[in-house]
């Protein structure tokens, strides 16, 4: 018993006449079902006493997978994935005729998305298992001419539906059109639709339709209208429908009644380039008005294929008013009857239903392989810009207006550039979109140079302007070009493999520049066919590009594949006409990126788009794809950390330069990372100045510098007796031992069980230390004990017979005022200490003279624990060492920070000096001033929240180091003052970002405990990566297995958006390819399989193990004990979990499924529970050869001991 299937978008046609025949024919040897796109068509058949089933049922897709033949009469959209791989499908179609139909009917047609759409998504389906029905040599030859068909596809044959309708009993209706029989003349109104006018067309044709019931009434006539089904949505259709409803005249067509079972009940046939015309002919319909008043027209849109008034035949009537006038009328009977058959139906003589049932059943499918087709974007998918967005490409054109010797563009264009370059091309688009039938084309893409010439207009700009600016932006965008690698390697493999590539571009620039662009990537690029938007007038944002790429090639190909970056004119639209995606984000900022390009000013807005591009390429250069990790600390380094202090180094040493200063000095603990600044600096510009570097510190020289006296800020909030937590603390600070100190000061005995000395205790500290004359005795002779050593390292280090100054960062003054006067010692003269600052509060002292960077009137401490990261200590004094020498006293300490700054700053200042911002002061200023207040505006920052706080430094010269900024727990919050927790944080905005959310609200309630204004903090931004990558499955070599562990949907799109999900759900435990990993903008992995995107979360995805080759996991529905082994309750193995019961050694055991564990291990569910997959303990011998294997080695082992 052979299985058909038979199918169309309604009842009726080829199909169900074939059907029809066959369920009362062929009842023994054919099973047959008709598979109906509705629950109520389903029902209609069903209730005729048929085998009904809707498409996307259950029922249907079993009937699909075991069914021989489906019988259909189009090219249809979609086929069910289920469709046994060796079905027959056989287009018996839907009527012969003069149009050119399906690819014939090329870009232009309004049906061409829908042809595209059906062809890319079944081309191999329509190539290797479709058979078509011609009718004559006439028509075979022009269905090969128009559809993707050779000669060994077609069977030869009449319509069924010509024929089977002639028999008795075929009708369906039940008696619902026997009405018909009373009226003396039946004509049949059928009109084909219009290609440039689908809506609209009714009225046109039908003007008066008052005029053709009356003509009908007046002759008992009957005028049926059935429209061809892209009509049915006019609304002047819909309107006369609901006039003309209850008219006895006129019969508006019910499509679930076939209109073929009543063709003998017509008299007159009303026809214009429709197919039907052949059917009523065959059927028997001798009388015609050829209905042609559009006639013209209709030709010049479609060319036909022969010549229509010798193909056709009947009385022309060119207007209404001929057609009404025929109507009642008597018509002559037509005289080209036998010709036209023949020529139509040619092989319909002598052939029968039967006959052609029995050339399906005996046909054979001839299976080819086809190619694949490849077409990648251009922009952000195979190259990208050096300023990520265009946008940057307009300012670079800004700043080469600004300088242009020619007639100056007015201050309002210049300044306004970047805007107005974008509103005036998106102005002519909307003007394209809106002028189509002004400009006679639906062609709407602009070009550069229309864009510039609208621009010319507007602005009055000479020819020389507008070349300006036309070129400008040309040699920008060419020069502004970077590869991107991983794709264009990806396109060189399927070009490899085989597969066919092209390349498209939705572009306003010509085709020529394109090719300079993609050249600069790699010239083997431009050997690949390009299309381009600017050049073709259509745009992938609307589907006509991909549609004209379709026509252009002769589409041959198994599966087209675009790939891209935008979620519209790269995903949803080419998907919608049937191409499969692979869509990777656009490339995005990070707020911190974002706000360096956002608040600069025009004259450095294309800069900052290069720097903030360097920051996005660096970001990613630290994702690593094969541990899933990202180094945030580098990042921080790099972007933060660098954004801080090189414009800072930058402007300190070009100004030095200016003041001509031959060397700058930088001192220990915070010159550590300026000097390496410096040297890139220095290096990469050529800069005329000398680096060099002085250990010291506080520690090391606030003592030895009182010379005659103890200086009296040494008992401020700022000098020697500040931030202490213990009482060991004071002892250091003081110089003396305990024992001593506490001799000439006794009354600080009191202070040695306090919790901590810092705030209003350590005034009273201060206080005792000033007013001890013998205590500020024995510093000064504790000082005069220190001062040799000091003067002569400083003799050893400094030259003194130049002129020098010195590079700090952030400070009040005091410990450069302490320098002098050690330096003046030194050299045995009076000489200047010139110091450079970002700020600082003090005005020149003396011989200590300040450079001040920045006027922002912000505290800088906070970056002092950038510096607190050296792989030292702050040097707490000097030693003479083996040959004599003064060296600084070093204790190391271990940071897991340094290497990543070190690193980070070194790399900002080389890119720095690339991109030409070296000795800019306004580039200089504004790059720290824009990222000093973002810190102090963005304490949720990610970086600083995950990097920066966790910097740990003690600002005191003793003490323990802490975390710059610890979370906080919500108890912490509640149990203390605000005050007494900015003792615990360094910055309590930041501490308070990064802890809970519990934590944030027991401030609020803190706050108004306090009685002050609430202010609520954010929590911390997780922007990149968006997820802890800690949670992702890291595979080890691609491409690589990974398993399901759950069910869930793929994504055409890395990043998931919604419409990018497939229709196909995969089950749990399938198993995967994986042919790379690929990330969302905001930092998230997925893996790419060939169904598109999937998760690489460790609760959705597993890896295959090592040694997965140890393991039975592929088709098992039975295996054999080798080894004895335990059941378990779950796939987990747990000791609690497993079942007393022992599986046997021989025993057999049925598989009901493979589930698999987290760590990418199988096991075999069973009736009794799951057993391990291991081969040591099962195998899928059906003759038990590995169990005998094992026994015979156990026998030899016996009878050998």
């Amino acid at each position: 018993m052979k299985l058909w299937l038979f199918g169309s978008y309604k009842w009726q046609g080829n199909p169900k006449a074939l059907m029809m025949y066959m369920a009362e024919h062929s009842a023994k040897t054919h099973e047959v079902w008709w598979v109906a796109d509705s629950e109520q068509d389903a029902a209609l058949v069903s209730s005729l006493g048929y085998h009904a089933v809707v498409s996307n049922s259950k029922k249907a897709r079993g009937l699909f997978s075991n069914a021989d033949v489906y019988i259909t009469e189009n090219f249809r959209e979609k086929y069910p994935t289920e469709m046994n791989p060796d079905i027959k499908i056989i287009n018996l179609w839907h009527g012969v005729g003069l149009k050119h139909i399906e690819l014939a009917l090329g870009a232009e047609s309004a049906l061409a998305e829908s042809i595209v759409r059906k062809y890319v998504r079944n081309f191999e389906l329509y190539k290797n298992n479709l058979k078509f029905l011609a009718t004559s040599k006439a028509m075979e030859d022009h269905f090969i001419e128009d559809m993707p068909l050779d000669e060994s596809q077609i069977i030869r044959g009449g319509y069924p539906r010509n024929q089977v309708y002639q028999f008795e009993n075929m009708r369906t209706d039940n008696g619902a059109l026997d009405f018909i029989e009373k009226y003396d003349d039946v004509y049949l109104f059928a009109p084909t639709y219009r290609f440039t006018n689908v809506n609209g067309s009714f009225k046109k044709l039908l003007p008066n339709l008052g005029a053709v019931a009356q003509k009908m009434a007046d002759s008992n006539s009957l005028f049926i209208i059935k429209l061809h089904p892209f009509m049915l949505e006019d609304p002047e259709y819909l309107a006369a429908l609901e006039e003309y409803e209850d008219d006895e005249n006129v019969y508006f067509w019910d499509d679930k009644y076939d209109v073929y079972e009543i063709f003998n009940k017509i008299t007159v046939g009303v026809i214009d380039y429709s197919s039907i015309f052949y059917d009523m002919l065959e059927s028997g319909v001798e009388r015609f008005i050829r209905y042609i008043p559009d006639y013209d027209q209709y030709v010049n849109d479609l060319e036909l294929v022969g010549d229509y008034f010798e193909l056709t035949d009947g009385v022309d009537a060119y207007s209404f008013a001929e057609f009404i006038d025929l109507l009642g009328s008597n018509l002559p009977v037509i005289t080209k009857k036998a010709d036209l058959l023949n020529h139509f139906f040619e092989y319909d003589a002598g052939s029968s239903v039967d006959a052609l049932i029995e050339k399906i059943d005996n046909a054979v499918l001839n299976k080819k392989e086809y190619k694949t087709l490849h077409t990648f974007d251009i922009f952000d998918t195979l190259i990208r810009r050096n300023t990520v967005e265009p946008e940057g490409i307009f300012y670079l054109v800004q700043k080469k207006m600004a300088t242009y010797s020619g007639n100056s563009f007015s201050n309002y264009l210049v300044e306004n550039y970047p805007v107005i370059r974008h509103q005036v091309e998106f102005d002519l688009r909307d003007v394209f979109r809106k002028t189509t039938f002004e400009r006679d084309t639906d062609k709407i893409e602009v070009t550069l140079a229309q864009i510039l010439d609208r621009l010319k207009n507007n602005f009055d700009l000479d020819d020389q302007q507008v070349q300006l600016l036309y070129n400008a932006e040309v040699e920008a965008e060419i020069e502004a070009v970077e590869p991107i690698q991983s794709r264009i390697d990806e396109l060189h493999a399927l070009q490899a493999e085989g597969a066919d590539v092209y390349l498209v571009s939705d572009m306003y620039l010509p085709k020529d520049v394109i090719k300079k662009m993609i050249a600069q990537a790699d010239e083997s690029l431009v050997n690949i066919p390009l299309y381009v938007s600017s050049e073709i007038g259509y745009q992938k944002s609307t589907g006509r590009l991909f549609t004209y790429i379709f026509f252009d090639k002769k589409y041959e190909y198994a599966e087209w594949i675009h790939h891209g970056d935008n979620k519209r004119a790269d995903g949803t639209v080419p998907r919608r006409i049937g191409i499969n995606t692979v869509n990777h984000d656009m490339d995005s900022f990070l707020p911190f990126e974002e706000t360096l390009i956002n608040k600069a000013p025009n004259d450095i807005k294309y800069d900052m788009f290069k720097l903030a591009t360097a920051m996005h390429r660096y970001r990613w250069s630290h994702v690593d794809d094969e541990e899933m990790t990202f180094d945030s600390s580098k990042y921080f380094a790099f972007a933060y950390v660098g954004s801080i202090l090189v414009p800072y180094v930058d402007w300190a040493i070009n100004d030095a330069i200016r003041r001509g200063y031959q060397t700058v000095y930088f001192i220990s603990r915070d010159g550590y990372y300026l000097k390496q600044i410096a040297d890139v600096l220095i290096d990469k510009n050529n800069l005329n100045i000398k680096s060099e570097f002085v250990y010291g510190s506080r520690k090391a020289w606030r003592v030895p510098s009182f010379i005659n006296e103890v200086d009296p800020a040494s008992f401020t909030p700022f000098g020697m007796f500040s931030n202490m937590d213990t009482f060991e603390d004071l002892v250091k600070a003081s110089q003396l031992s305990e024992k001593e100190l506490l001799d000439l000061i006794p009354d600080l005995e009191g202070y040695k069980n306090e919790p901590t000395l810092r705030g209003d205790i350590a005034v009273g500290i201060r206080q005792l230390f000033e007013n001890s004359d013998e205590y500020k005795e024995r510093l000064l002779n504790i000082a005069a004990e220190k001062r040799g050593i000091v003067r002569e390292y400083l003799q050893q280090t400094i030259n003194f017979d130049e002129k020098f100054a010195f590079i700090e960062f952030w400070g009040r003054g005091y410990t450069q005022d302490t320098f002098t006067r050690l330096l003046i010692d030194a050299a045995g003269k009076e000489v200047d200490n010139p110091f450079y600052y970002v700020r600082n509060y003090t005005p020149d002292y003396g011989r200590s003279i300040r450079h001040r960077f920045t006027q922002m009137p912000v505290n800088f401490t906070d970056f002092e624990s950038i510096f607190a990261t050296t792989p030292y200590k702050s040097i707490p004094g000097y030693y003479y060492g083996e040959n004599g020498k003064v060296e600084p006293v070093f204790e190391s300490q271990w940071n897991e920070y340094n290497e990543a700054i070190s690193a980070g700053i070194q790399q900002f200042a080389a890119e720095f000096s690339k991109l030409g911002f070296s000795g800019n002061d306004t580039i200089q200023r504004y790059v720290a001033e824009t990222v000093y207040q973002y810190y102090f505006d963005n304490p949720q920052d990610q970086f600083i929240t995950d990097v920066f706080a966790n910097y740990k430094d003690n600002v005191s010269m003793y003490g323990d180091t802490q975390e710059f900024a610890p979370a906080l727990s919500a108890d912490v919050v509640l149990s203390n003052s605000i005050a007494e927790l900015k003792q615990m944080t360094k910055n309590l905005e930041i501490s308070l970002s990064r802890s809970t959310d519990e934590a944030r609200q027991a401030f609020e309630i803190r706050q108004k405990i306090e009685k002050l204004p609430v202010k609520k903090l954010k929590p911390r931004d997780a922007l990149f990566p968006k997820n802890d990558l800690s949670n992702y499955v890291v595979p080890k070599k691609l491409p690589a297995q990974v398993v399901l562990l759950k069910d869930q949907f793929a994504y055409a799109s890395v990043g998931w958006n919604k419409n990018s999900k497939k229709q196909e759900e995969l089950s749990a435990f399938t198993i995967l390819e994986v042919s790379s990993v690929e990330w969302t903008a905001t930092g998230v992995p997925r893996l790419r399989t060939r169904f598109g995107y999937i998760t690489a979360h460790v609760n959705y995805v597993a890896t295959l193990r090592d040694d997965i080759d140890q393991y039975i996991y592929e088709d098992v529905k039975q295996v054999t004990v080798v080894t004895p082994t335990y059941y378990y309750r779950t796939v987990a193995f747990g000791r609690p979990d497993r079942i007393d019961e022992q599986a046997k050694r021989g025993q057999k055991i049925d598989v009901l499924a493979v589930e698999w564990t987290k760590n990418g291990t199988p096991r075999l569910k069973t009736a009794n529970g799951y057993i391990t997959a291991n081969k040591n303990y099962v195998s899928i011998d059906p003759k038990m050869t590995a169990l005998r294997k094992k026994a015979v080695k156990g026998i030899v082992k016996r009878l050998t001991k």
